[in-house]
């Protein structure tokens, strides 16, 4: 028998950002505005980034009717309100985690392609709407939420690998170096260098605090996104890999808030999501709908 709550209540993710507070750790978590997805649909997995003077929220706009992601942005104008919500990137499978890096040789988004066992390299040809299909960077593999960052004279890639059977968010990290976000992959040796649910699965872009390289996660110990952990990378190089948790960061920044999985700023901006429990008349209709497209 399936109850009222399994028929109605919607686990609706939101995204919120606010002005770029002074760096400390942990994290103070007052003053986000939330940005309220509409019915049927939810915002997850938030990221930022400033091009020509301009500043553009890069987001998972999930739409339940067809049970799939696309990838969408918002720009924050110059009052710092957020315009309307459009869609930028779109295929045939699932969408989420636009990771976002700005070169000398362009802007590129990494997306979460894992539904199509894929890692995939897009360049932005006229950014923010339109990307293109740079390279395949890896294939036959399911891997979310990857994640670049350089540092010591390579480029290190950190990804969530997970079995084909495996639970979402219970994968294993493993981590990849090259000369550059485009070259050769190879893999680390101390592959998978965590297992541990509790900090295996990447939150966010990495960044230095105080000399220290930290490295948001995902708490999936208990269930899928239930918090952050944020932790320091003490030992990087081509044949050595080692990290600590330092600290956690829950949903209780908001009321009502269930979970937080993503927090991600530039200079002018941060971002993070979080999860309400909304209550939705036409899920069953969505949901028929999209069983009957399928």
């Amino acid at each position: 028998m399936i109850s009222l709550r399994k028929l109605f209540v919607f686990q609706q993710w939101f995204i919120a950002f606010r002005r770029k507070q002074p760096v400390a750790l942990p994290l103070p978590m007052a003053g986000f505005q939330v940005i309220q997805p509409p019915a049927g649909r939810f915002y997850a997995d938030p990221f930022i980034m400033e091009n020509e003077g301009k500043n553009y929220i890069f987001f998972e706009d999930y739409r339940l009717r067809n049970r799939k992601g696309v990838i969408s942005c918002i720009e924050i104008n110059e009052k710092g309100e957020p315009l309307p919500p459009r869609v930028v990137l779109e295929k045939e499978h699932h969408l989420a985690y636009p990771f976002l890096l700005k070169t000398s040789q362009g802007i590129f988004m990494i997306p979460d392609t894992s539904a199509n066992r894929t890692v995939e390299l897009y360049e932005a040809v006229n950014f923010p709407e339109q990307w293109t299909l740079k390279k395949v960077i890896m294939s036959d593999i399911r891997a979310s939420d990857t994640t670049l960052f350089p540092y010591n004279g390579k480029w290190w890639l950190f990804t969530n690998v997970m079995s084909p059977r495996e639970q979402t968010g219970k994968g294993e990290l493993c981590v990849f170096y090259a000369d550059s976000p485009w070259g050769e992959w190879k893999p680390h040796p101390q592959n998978p260098v965590n297992r541990d649910a509790r900090t295996a699965r990447p939150a966010g872009n990495l960044f230095f605090h105080e000399g220290k390289i930290i490295r948001p996660a995902q708490n999936c110990a208990v269930e899928y996104g239930a918090s952050l952990i944020m932790n320091e990378i003490t030992r990087l190089s081509e044949r050595e890999y080692a990290e600590r948790a330092l600290f956690e960061m829950g949903p209780q920044w908001q009321a009502h808030n269930k979970k937080l999985h993503t927090y991600n700023g530039n200079e002018q901006w941060e971002v993070i999501d979080g999860l309400r429990e909304v209550i939705d008349f036409l899920k069953p209709f969505r949901w028929l709908t999209s069983y009957i497209a399928r």
